[in-house]
Formats: C-alpha cells, structure tokens, sequence
C-alpha cells in the first residue's frame, strides 16, 4: 500500500526521505518503508505525528481511506 500521498508532500517541501526522518526522529529506512508500504501495518500514533509535524500537514490522514 504505497502512500503516493506523503510523498506529494515531501516533493512539495522540497525535503528528502533523510531530512523528514530526521526532522521526525525515526531512520530513514523506517520512513522509506512507510512512504513506500513496504510494511504491512498501520502507523503507529507517535510516529504518524512526527512525520505529520515534520511535513506539515494534520497526522489523522495516515488514517483516512483511499
């Protein structure tokens, strides 16, 4: 389940995986599987708000549906 989504966000404020993960305290190998859905899981909370702090927008999106 790619998250085309984040990443529209990431190109838009011009960040890398690298910059938003260490903006969001996490590795970039961790955010890369998350941005990519390498990973079978929901988001947790915690992280869904670093990475929603970092890129600016409301971390509640991780949950919408498609």
């Amino acid at each position: 389940m790619s998250r085309e989504w984040l990443k529209d966000i990431r190109d838009k404020r011009g960040l890398t995986q690298l910059e938003v993960a260490k903006k969001a305290g996490i590795t970039q190998a961790y955010y890369c599987d998350i941005e990519n859905g390498n990973k079978n899981y929901k988001v947790p909370v915690a992280t869904a708000q670093s990475i929603a702090t970092a890129l600016r927008f409301k971390w509640t999106k991780f949950y919408e549906s498609a």
